[in-house]
């Protein structure tokens, strides 16, 4: 089953793609032909009784669907729609609150993957630098990697958390990419790099690969995030 929901705003009905416990609201089941008739829980009396006014229009006007006025055991599959129209239990003005801050932790995020993009190419890098693994130089900047990269990471751990409370699931699993992608870029900076614990100096080749790889994982981590978070700013702008 899947509902269409219209909530009842201004004397109109108007589609929307989320429900609060305020509203009163028609869920339309185009397949089986039935338009379902809600009260929110903490809907208004007279939002009732002028939804109910506009019904009769309405049931002329859908000769062909059946009206039918959800109770208080509603059947499971009906029950799922609601939930998910509804969302979080924390009410549709909180968990935009919740998902805006999301969006705003993933783009800190975002922001250290690209200063660590920065670092990998700066000018002040290049092969004499990394030549000998165990120079002071080769290891502060692996460890200027690591760093902002682990931030990076913790600002996308909230970014996923605040999304997954506010029910964004398919942002939270772009930052749960991202997540992984840089735990990965972690592991291959500190352990999976070209001759680990080995005493060999890198050559032109080896470095460019070791820059082209990290690259790879930074732009992985966060460019799901950066459609996830195009396709939110419209949901919300919707909403």
């Amino acid at each position: 089953m899947r509902v269409f929901a219209y909530a009842f705003k201004a004397g109109k009905w108007v589609e929307t793609p989320r429900l609060s416990v305020r509203d009163v609201a028609l869920l339309v089941d185009t397949e089986n032909r039935v338009i379902y008739i809600w009260h929110g829980p903490k809907s208004k009396i007279k939002d009732q009784n002028e939804a109910k006014k506009l019904l009769l229009s309405l049931k002329d006007r859908y000769s062909s669907f059946q009206f039918q006025k959800v109770g208080r055991s509603p059947s499971p599959e009906l029950q799922a729609e609601i939930k998910r129209l509804l969302g979080s239990r924390l009410g549709k003005g909180k968990t935009r609150i919740l998902a805006i801050a999301g969006m705003v932790a993933g783009l800190v995020g975002v922001g250290f993957a690209i200063f660590v993009i920065y670092n990998l190419y700066s000018e002040d890098v290049g092969i004499t630098t990394v030549a000998n693994q165990i120079s002071g130089a080769f290891n502060n900047w692996l460890e200027t990697l690591t760093i902002f990269t682990g931030i990076g990471l913790i600002a996308f751990g909230v970014a996923a958390a605040l999304s997954l409370i506010s029910g964004r699931k398919y942002m939270a699993i772009t930052l749960i990419i991202g997540l992984g992608m840089g735990v990965l870029a972690i592991l291959y900076v500190n352990w999976l790099r070209p001759y680990y614990g080995e005493q060999v100096e890198w050559n032109v080749e080896t470095f460019g690969v070791f820059q082209l790889l990290l690259l790879v994982m930074e732009v992985v981590a966060f460019a799901p995030f950066t459609i996830g978070f195009i396709i939110e700013v419209i949901r919300i702008m919707q909403e």
